[in-house]
């Protein structure tokens, strides 16, 4: 009788422990997916300013370039 009581409260805690490390992993991995959502939307941002920039970039440079001035001169 003592041994099936000792047997069914160590399961108990068991279970309980077992719960309790479930709940927080489900916890970190959903942190976890928070961040790296957080990270990929940074990641988009900064990529579509640096491609924008490059764009200008390249548009300031034709400006400046000796082609876009000669055509401009023969027109």
């Amino acid at each position: 009788m003592e041994e099936e009581l000792k047997e069914k409260v160590e399961k108990s805690l068991m279970d309980r422990l077992k719960n309790k490390i479930t709940d927080k992993t489900k916890d970190i991995v959903g942190d976890a997916v928070d961040i790296k959502d957080k990270i990929t939307a940074q990641t988009i941002e900064v990529l579509e300013e640096v491609k924008n920039s490059k764009t200008v970039e390249s548009v300031q440079k034709l400006k400046n370039s000796n082609v876009i001035k000669n055509k401009t001169k023969k027109s």
